[in-house]
């Protein structure tokens, strides 16, 4: 099975399913997050990495930066 092909299939899964999948950017880390939401609410089912993950990652990658800051 081909990659266009997997992903078709995949698209025509989810058409059947109460959810959508979602990927998005994080601006800060530049990492891929992942979320499956509910096509009638709108609500967030699942996040990965989670939110708690990522509040973890930006406050490191800030105290990184403040680190190297003052090293200069």
């Amino acid at each position: 099975m081909t990659e266009d092909t997997a992903i078709q299939h995949l698209k025509d899964l989810l058409r059947t399913t109460a959810f959508n999948v979602e990927f998005e950017i994080d601006q800060d880390t530049h990492r891929v997050i992942t979320k499956v939401v509910d096509k009638d609410t709108g609500d967030v089912i699942r996040q990965l990495p989670s939110e708690e993950v990522m509040r973890i990652a930006h406050a490191l990658q800030k105290a990184q930066g403040l680190f190297v800051h003052q090293e200069a």
